[in-house]
């Protein structure tokens, strides 16, 4: 089952453009898109928004070790 911006947005109480710019600057999660181009989110990427939310930015080496073993070279931040 896929979760829409919204939802996940008010599980975790974090605003939607925060999920997007975590998304961008450190590539927490990659959510499928719709046809349409909505973000859908897996509970992986949910259970990963959530430990992010805990660990924070702060915690961004761990963060940025954990994006390179799952994120494809062509995502993958310098």
């Amino acid at each position: 089952m896929g979760y829409q911006i919204k939802m996940v947005s008010d599980m975790l109480g974090i605003p939607k453009n925060t999920l997007i710019a975590w998304e961008r600057r450190y590539a927490i999660v990659d959510p499928t898109r719709t046809d349409g181009g909505y973000r859908v989110y897996s509970a992986e990427d949910i259970r990963r928004i959530s430990m992010w939310k805990v660990r924070g930015p702060w915690d961004c080496r761990c963060a940025r070790s954990d994006v390179r073993w799952r994120t494809p070279p062509s995502r993958r931040p310098l």
